[in-house]
């Protein structure tokens, strides 16, 4: 997931120069998978705390004013399925969508064991 931006004043950015007018593309779901900021950034840690992820937005005009709403409805249901079911085991290797604007598993064949 990335999105197109145009620099408003010069700047430097990861001792890359930006000048006033540049374009600049941003991956920001790799922001998710920083080192710098997450402890094992590629491992699920439901517990992580803090964990400023960038899914929903996280300030300003952009904020998803549904994020503590989606926020309970996952933790509750992986608790659940946590609580009833044993094994969860992936039996192939993941589709992934091939989108510019969405990023996400497309299917991924799994044994469940109660």
């Amino acid at each position: 997931m990335h999105f197109r931006r145009t620099a408003t004043e010069d700047t430097e950015l990861g001792g890359q120069a930006i000048r006033a007018g540049d374009k600049v593309i941003l991956w920001f779901v790799s922001g998710n998978r920083d080192a710098e900021v997450f402890d094992q950034p590629d491992r699920v840690n439901l517990a992580r705390n803090p964990n400023p992820h960038l899914a929903f937005g996280q300030g300003g005009v952009h904020l998803c004013l549904g994020m503590w709403l989606a926020r309970l409805e996952i933790r509750v249901l992986l608790e659940e399925l946590s609580s009833r079911l044993s094994v969860i085991e992936a039996l192939g290797e993941p589709a992934w969508t091939r989108s510019n604007f969405i990023c996400g598993v497309k299917s991924l064949p799994v044994r469940i064991r109660r």
